[in-house]
């Protein structure tokens, strides 16, 4: 029995390994705060002008709403501009491809949603003047509903960039809207040869398990 936890545990180490997210605060957890309105979040590059009446909310934690957990970050909110950019570098491998993902929301106070928008750039090495390598834009698609944006890319160098901004138009700026990020992922999309690998250990624990439930 020993034994057979050990090849279950070695599996579900293989299986998290090839889907492991590489992005570090994904979720805007951290820092916590019991306040609506919080700081920048840890762990990631923040840009923010100095124009608008709050212009330290273009980009900002929130407890109020999120998809998950207990924070999502909003940009351009309160009276700020929407020119709020946040981004994060990951370690790659090249030639491997990844995929993207986030969740996005928009709650108004009176205006046009589809005049409320992010996109994310995915550019090769560190920082924001990296080769752009594929782009996700939301399109005016945006309403109160959590919705899923996703995008692929393969890594041409060690190093990727995660860049994501607030291209809202001047229409709605300053204007009290919240556009709401949330559980941000990037992981490597697995090789056909792992994906049979995990497939055929996936059988093995079905056929161990039923040995010992014999």
């Amino acid at each position: 029995m020993k034994k057979t936890g050990m090849i279950i545990g070695a599996v579900v180490m293989t299986v998290g390994a090839a889907q492991a997210n590489l992005i570090v605060n994904g979720g805007f957890e951290d820092p916590a705060h019991t306040r609506n309105d919080g700081t920048n979040p840890d762990s990631w590059s923040v840009f923010e002008t100095s124009v608008g009446t709050n212009p330290d909310r273009q980009v900002r934690t929130k407890n109020d709403k999120k998809h998950s957990g207990s924070m999502g970050v909003a940009l351009g909110a309160g009276n700020s501009d929407h020119t709020g950019q946040l981004w994060q570098t990951v370690t790659t491998e090249v030639g491997q491809e990844y995929a993207f993902g986030i969740w996005a929301a928009t709650f108004l106070n009176n205006a046009n949603n589809t005049l409320e928008n992010f996109k994310v750039e995915l550019r090769d090495g560190t920082g924001t003047n990296g080769t752009v390598l594929a782009t996700l834009n939301s399109g005016g698609l945006l309403t109160g509903t959590w919705q899923f944006f996703s995008n692929s890319v393969i890594a041409t160098s060690t190093d990727l960039t995660i860049h994501i901004s607030n291209i809202s138009t001047t229409a709605v700026a300053k204007d009290g809207n919240d556009l709401i990020l949330d559980d941000v992922s990037f992981v490597a999309i697995p090789e056909p040869a792992t994906l049979g690998m995990i497939a055929a250990f996936g059988g093995g624990i079905l056929f161990i398990r039923r040995r010992f439930m014999q």
